[in-house]
């Protein structure tokens, strides 16, 4: 995907004409987006940047739009209309080609603090009581808050050690993974139960009245929906859709006896981030009750109404950040 915006000339009756140009190609199908900025004599650096500076935080918004039309042409959808898959792509682009023209120093920044905004909010959806300040000095400088309960520290202490698996792990989404995740995700919290599939069918979900699989065949129904998942995703589904529905089935599996939520969503974001989507960060804040109603649409199998609020949860969690980040892409692209 280029991140560029380019001078392309014209010919033309009247004189040559220059235009500020922003390709797009998804595929085997392409466009473009452009301005006219002069006629007559090729644009000199300065008319140019002044162009950048004038034009292109609209050819980018532009071409996010472009973007997500072809985009959401050339994926199918399961439940949602295409029309929420056109805007979930246009974040997917935003977010991507905004990553692009970071330096190595700024991204390094940018995903520090989504990692504290994320564990905090993953964490915190489950009772954590650590705020995002205590979070960052927790996970950044080692320093645990006072008056705070041992296994709190723990839950989210425990995040470094995901991420460091998270960020060495390249394949796709296997059960060794998944009890690798819930492990860290436990350790020094149930030592004898981190990274062990539940044995026992004993086991009530406050607000789920469905029926979880047995003991027996957890193995055999994750296998299932990691095989669809990529199923689909292969098949051409879109993927952020997919990965939605693989956190309800994998929530509705609930395969282990604690922890399910925050391996969930690890693993939820995990696909995300393989597909080039910024990840979600379930803040609680803000999100806890949307994110559970969300859920409770896909028990009621209303899958259209759970994935469209995955999506405008992700849209309105970054509208702001990629914006930011948009805007500073035209002044250095």
């Amino acid at each position: 995907m280029d991140t560029q915006l380019r001078i392309e000339k014209r010919p033309s009756a009247s004189g040559d004409k220059y235009y500020l140009v922003k390709d797009i190609r998804v595929g085997k199908k392409g466009t473009k987006v452009s301005r006219l900025i002069k006629t007559g004599s090729p644009p000199t650096p300065e008319e140019e940047h002044a162009a950048r500076e004038t034009h292109g935080f609209e050819i980018l918004k532009q071409s996010a739009d472009k973007y997500g039309e072809l985009r959401s042409q050339t994926l199918k959808y399961q439940y949602i209309p295409s029309s929420i898959g056109r805007e979930i792509e246009q974040i997917r682009y935003i977010h991507k080609i905004s990553q692009d023209t970071l330096t190595s120093h700024e991204l390094e920044v940018y995903e520090k603090n989504c990692e504290y905004q994320y564990v905090h909010g993953t964490t915190s959806i489950e009772g954590n009581t650590l705020d995002l300040r205590q979070t960052k000095q927790l996970l950044k400088d080692n320093i645990a808050p006072d008056n705070k309960l041992l296994r709190e520290i723990n839950e989210v202490q425990n995040f470094r050690l995901v991420k460091n698996y998270r960020d060495s792990y390249k394949k796709p989404v296997t059960l060794e993974f998944i009890r690798k995740i819930h492990q860290l995700i436990m350790t020094n919290i149930d030592i004898e139960m981190a990274g062990v599939f539940r044995r026992s069918n004993a086991i009530v979900i406050v607000g789920y009245d469905g029926l979880l699989p047995p003991a027996e065949i957890i193995e055999e129904s994750l296998q299932a929906i990691i095989d669809e998942y990529y199923r689909k995703v292969s098949e051409g589904y879109c993927p952020f859709e997919q990965a939605v529905l693989f956190h309800h089935n994998f929530e509705c599996i609930h395969p282990f006896n604690d922890g399910n939520g925050r391996t969930g969503r690890e693993i939820f974001n995990y696909l995300l981030i393989r597909d080039k989507f910024p990840r979600m960060f379930f803040i609680a804040e803000n999100f806890r009750k949307e994110y559970l109603d969300a859920l409770d649409l896909g028990d009621k199998e209303d899958y259209t109404g759970m994935v469209e609020h995955f999506a405008f949860m992700i849209m309105k969690q970054h509208k702001n950040v990629i914006e930011r980040m948009l805007e500073q892409t035209t002044k250095t692209s």
